[in-house]
């Protein structure tokens, strides 16, 4: 993205919510790498925590996972182990 802008954990839930890309993209940007270590972690295998983070953005963006300004960001059930493959 190249900005250097910052945001409150409200500003980017009603970002999300308004589907701002901007937020989405600073979301992106700033989440993915700490997201993509905690899915390799647990399923210790490269391209399926690649394919596991595409699909936790892509329901992000498409507002199927919750957005709360007091627990953040949550998955149905507030886990991302169900959408992992076994």
């Amino acid at each position: 993205m190249g900005t250097s802008n910052t945001y409150t954990e409200i500003e980017l839930v009603q970002g999300l919510r308004a589907r701002d890309q901007q937020i989405f993209g600073y979301l992106y940007d700033h989440y993915s790498p700490a997201l993509y270590g905690v899915v390799l972690k647990v399923i210790n295998d490269e391209n399926a925590a690649s394919d596991v983070l595409q699909e936790v953005f892509l329901k992000i963006w498409r507002g199927l996972i919750s957005m709360t300004q007091r627990k953040g960001v949550c998955l149905p059930g507030c886990s991302i182990l169900p959408a992992i493959p076994r």
